[in-house]
């Protein structure tokens, strides 16, 4: 929001984009989501397998034989709020990516601008001197 409304020079906007683009590449609401999901379709597969063909197959077949009941099982069951979750995902994946178009865009537009005067921009003049409507200066 600060790289759109802030009016920054071109080396700041630059640099802010940047810090923004790496924040979104560490977000993981969307991995946590998927994991949820990946979960409830798979843990009970996974213990099946674990308990069937893997390590504890042997000591999970004594328990069965012994005392007539399955070794463990585990399941991850989904509540209602996880519909919430989901869409809660999918738009922290997509929003950024659209926001990070946006201000591409805006940036390019700006640097081509900055290179060539003559691109269309509109700038102010007054009483014969010429002003920029914006400040292309970089710190």
């Amino acid at each position: 929001l600060a790289l759109c409304v802030l009016p920054l020079s071109h080396s700041r906007q630059l640099l802010l984009f940047d810090m923004c683009r790496a924040l979104d590449a560490w977000a993981a609401f969307d991995v946590f989501a998927t994991a949820v999901t990946v979960s409830h379709l798979e843990f009970g597969l996974f213990s099946s397998f674990l308990m069937h063909y893997n390590n504890l197959a042997q000591g999970c077949r004594l328990v069965k034989d012994y005392l007539h009941t399955e070794c463990f099982h585990m399941e991850c069951g989904l509540t209602p709020g996880y519909a919430f979750l989901l869409a809660g995902a999918v738009l922290s994946y997509a929003t950024p990516k659209l926001a990070f178009k946006v201000c591409q865009a805006a940036i390019d537009t700006r640097a081509d601008s900055a290179s060539n005067p003559r691109s269309g921009l509109t700038r102010a003049t007054t009483e014969g001197s010429s002003t920029s409507d914006f400040s292309d200066e970089d710190d």
